[in-house]
């Protein structure tokens, strides 16, 4: 009995030692473990890139391998061995799951995976949570699949924190998957609970990956402020269904700070592998067409002009109307034009060029929305078949000829334009090259060549041909550079009268400012063009007699001090004139020269006595007869440069003037700028006309001056023929009948009609050619920089 409780004891001692070895020994390898999971921890930091792929590096293994190694040897020399008869549950510790396959969760800590076959049993002593089987069974569902379509659906953001001095932020959020930028929204200006409502779809291989949100504040011209971030843990979220999330924002420097919260629908959907194989493949394809269009000489040019608008929805039930602007889309080209605030009749004025491609989509479409702070309102759409659209024609010289002169009168002629190449042009890009491309205007008629990219001498290389509806009109040719979305800088251009034109002859043409009164910047930038026209001259000036075709780009000129002191002076030189003419009178009356006063009075009562009204158009044939004989003897007449009035000030600099006035002091000048815009133009309108008249009879336009002789001869012969009392009664039944059997004609004064065609002084001086210089340093003494001191 002794023996036996001996034993017994023995047996109770040993079972209390064992008992008391495997608790020392499980707190001993919580210890460790602890210690050993930040080692790995730093270890999994350094090797990030590799757990990425999924794939632990050799010297990762390694080092792992010797932490264990090196704990095993302490276990061992302790005399502390695991038990072998340990349960499975306690086998399965988060020290040997790391040890295996690992990734890194959204805080940056390894996530648990499937236990891995040969780890060290004596470390799994820890028990298993339940979260670890509910992360353990949601990755083994996504490994199933090979790939995955993620749409995230950004709602709005609450309380967000002001960034700037006026308490409220500019707020855009960034979307990240390993560093790699794969969306950014809009900017909400001025508002610190932004709406964005926006979506976007994004492919996802590895689920594993955190998508990182960080949210920026807008500055224009600065450094843009950070405003929190947050961390999408795609493992956490149901497949195929849509995970409504809450993301508090957080400033990793000062995580006990809430920056405020953003709102996000998040799903993800599994895919197959061909869905996958399908998705790439068609990406490549869109990838492939990109570059091809890049490359592929488009077919056609549709050039819109986007005039106004007229009647529209009224989207703002507050100011009961609208901020409407218009997008045209053709293809993959796309186009937005600036907002009309507050108008149902905008009037944008503007033109922009689209390109058709052979196997492209041939519709245009065009749609007008209302400007909203939030989601702008839909107003309407229309559709455009471009094939529908009537191409720029060719035009033979046989359908011109004199027999077939009235067959149709609107065609006058066809204009063929060979634009060869340019060079000097300036640099406007960043490497010292231009992008630049040609545009050919003739009336609202437009043609374009293809865009030559990093170069300052393009060669185009192409041919054009106008349809001439009006013998008067300018050929103005303009060089721009091309950069993106629908935008252009100026390079250079020149205005070509089509009677100033000589068939065949092929040369250069120096480019000139967008005044064109001074050369282009650049390096003496030229053209290299050659001109053919063929005209009929009878319908040419049947047209010259109709009113001249209105061009929709032309905007009305808004008051400027320099044009209203230019124009002031035009109209000086004119009533100088007047006023010699009076003071020739007056001397006469007063006679201060007898025999100048006697003559004056010979030559009255002789005109007086024997003045029929024929002789009116006859003086003006007196007044063509002596310029024609001036013109023969001394050469064509030109406009001195010293009438000309130069500005002192730049425009710009008075821009800036008006902005730095006061609002008030802009209100009190309005209803005066109004009305002195008003004689502005009135004043250009009749500056123009009177230089017109001159220039009519100083055979400037030789082709016009011809057209008003034959005017004057006829009107001559019909005064000699028919009484001045018949002739009015004709005119006054036709104007009285006209409304009765011509509803529709448009009213004209034929007159007037002809003097519009006649080109003013500051006409001429566009058309006039500049010089070609041989030597750029040559340019550069001619026209040597003005030195401005500096304030």
């Amino acid at each position: 009995m002794s023996d036996n409780n001996q034993d017994q004891a023995a047996l109770k001692t040993k079972e209390e030692y064992e008992k008391q070895l495997r608790l020392r020994i499980r707190e001993q390898i919580k210890k460790v473990g602890q210690r050993m999971l930040v080692k790995i921890q730093d270890e999994v930091e350094d090797e990030e890139e590799c757990l990425r792929k999924n794939i632990l590096s050799v010297n990762f293994k390694n080092k792992v391998s010797e932490h264990l190694h090196g704990f095993h040897v302490n276990l061992m020399k302790n005399g502390q061995v695991p038990h072998k008869e340990m349960t499975e549950q306690e086998l399965d510790s988060p020290l040997s799951r790391t040890c295996g396959d690992t990734t890194s969760s959204p805080g940056g800590s390894p996530r648990p995976r499937a236990p891995t076959p040969g780890a060290v049993a004596g470390l799994d002593l820890l028990p298993l949570t339940s979260n670890d089987e509910i992360s353990r069974r949601r990755e083994a569902t996504l490994r199933q699949h090979t790939f995955f379509q993620l749409r995230i659906y950004l709602r709005r953001g609450h309380g967000l924190v002001a960034m700037d001095k006026n308490g409220l932020s500019d707020p855009y959020v960034k979307f990240k998957i390993g560093g790699r930028l794969i969306y950014k929204s809009r900017t909400i200006y001025r508002d610190l609970n932004p709406v964005w409502d926006e979506s976007f779809t994004v492919p996802i291989e590895d689920p594993f990956l955190p998508i990182s949100i960080k949210v920026f504040d807008y500055d224009w011209g600065l450094q843009d402020d950070f405003m929190g971030c947050a961390t999408l843990d795609l493992t956490t979220l149901d497949l195929g269904r849509s995970n409504e999330l809450v993301f508090p924002l957080q400033d990793p420097s000062r995580p006990d700070f809430c920056l405020g919260e953003i709102f996000i629908s998040a799903t993800l959907y599994p895919k197959t592998q061909e869905d996958k194989e399908q998705y790439f493949q068609k990406n490549s394809r869109i990838q492939d067409v990109n570059k091809r269009l890049k490359s592929q000489i488009w077919s056609s040019v549709v050039t819109i002009v986007l005039i106004e608008g007229k009647n529209l929805l009224a989207c703002d039930p507050e100011t009961g109307t609208s901020d409407p602007y218009v997008k045209f889309r053709l293809g993959n080209e796309k186009y937005k034009s600036r907002i009309i605030w507050r108008s149902l009749n905008p009037r944008w004025l503007e033109q922009l060029d689209l390109h058709l491609y052979d196997d492209g989509d041939q519709q245009l479409e065009i749609t007008v929305w209302d400007k909203d702070r939030t989601k702008d309102d839909y107003i309407g759409r229309v559709f455009i078949v471009c094939l529908r659209l009537v191409p720029t024609t060719l035009y033979y010289s046989e359908a011109l000829v004199w027999h077939r002169t009235f067959h149709n009168l609107k065609d006058v002629g066809h204009l063929t334009v060979k634009v060869f190449k340019a060079t000097g042009l300036a640099a406007a890009d960043i490497g010292g090259k231009s992008d630049p491309f040609c545009v050919l205007e003739l009336g609202n008629a437009r043609l374009q060549t293809q865009t030559e990219y990093k170069t300052l001498s393009p060669h185009w290389n192409k041919i054009f041909t106008f349809n001439v509806k009006d013998i008067n009109s300018v050929l103005e040719i303009i060089v721009f550079d091309e950069d993106r979305d629908h935008k252009v800088e100026f390079l250079g251009k020149i205005a070509i009268p089509l009677l100033r034109i000589r068939n065949g002859e092929k040369r250069w043409y120096a480019l000139k400012d967008k005044k064109l009164r001074s050369r282009a910047k650049g390096n003496s930038p030229q053209i290299l063009l050659e001109l053919n026209l063929v005209w009929n001259p009878i319908r040419a000036c049947i047209r010259t007699l109709n009113p001249k075709e209105e061009k929709f780009m032309q905007t009305e000129i808004k008051f400027k001090r320099q044009v209203f002191v230019r124009n002031v002076l035009r109209l000086k030189v004119f009533i100088m004139h007047f006023l010699e003419i009076g003071k020739f009178f007056q001397d006469c009356f007063e006679w201060e020269s007898k025999f100048q006063s006697f003559a004056g009075l010979v030559v009255w009562l002789l005109l007086c006595y024997y003045f029929q009204i024929w002789m009116i158009p006859a003086g003006g044939l007196l007044i063509f007869f002596k310029q024609y004989i001036i013109r023969s003897l001394a050469g064509p007449a030109s406009v001195p440069w010293d009438e000309i009035a130069d500005s002192d000030l730049d425009e710009e600099d008075d821009d800036d003037k008006e902005k730095e006035e006061k609002k008030s002091l802009k209100e009190r000048l309005q209803a005066i700028q109004d009305v002195t815009q008003g004689v502005q133009n009135a004043i250009g309108k009749i500056a123009s006309l009177l230089e017109g008249i001159k220039n009519m009879f100083n055979f400037t336009v030789p082709y016009l001056s011809w057209i008003a002789i034959s005017l004057l001869l006829l009107a001559a012969c019909v005064l000699y023929l028919i009484p001045m009392r018949y002739l009015l009664m004709m005119w006054a039944t036709n104007k009285f009948l006209r409304r009765i059997f011509r509803p529709h004609v448009v009213p004209n004064n034929e007159i007037l009609d002809l003097l519009a065609r006649i080109p003013d002084d500051e006409m001429l001086l566009d058309y006039k050619d500049l010089k070609l210089l041989s030597n750029p340093e040559q340019d550069r003494r001619a026209h040597p920089k003005k030195k401005h001191k500096t304030s």
